[in-house]
């Protein structure tokens, strides 16, 4: 979620404070391919709150539809990983 991206980044960010160092860049890892159907259950549970959509959504369906967005833009939505950027400071 958004919020948690912000606290990666805050965290990310603060490391500055304890270590001699500067922020360049963070980067994410496209979703892989792996992680789709953990992916798919987490949009269910968040956004298909009632039991009755639920149902609904896996009778009609519906469910092999988001699974073939999620498939095809896997590359740009955000997985797991994040990696950071650093440069040392320089103390002259």
């Amino acid at each position: 979620s958004n919020q948690h991206q912000k606290q990666f980044q805050y965290s990310l960010k603060n490391i500055e404070t304890v270590f001699d160092v500067d922020l360049i860049k963070i980067f994410y890892e496209p979703l892989r391919k792996e992680h789709i159907e953990w992916y798919h259950s987490l949009f269910v549970t968040r956004y298909l709150k009632s039991k009755r959509l639920r149902i609904w959504y896996y009778r009609l369906r519906i469910w092999k539809c988001a699974t073939f967005f999620i498939k095809t833009f896997s590359f740009c939505i955000k997985g797991h990983t994040i990696a950071a950027v650093f440069k040392k400071k320089i103390i002259e």
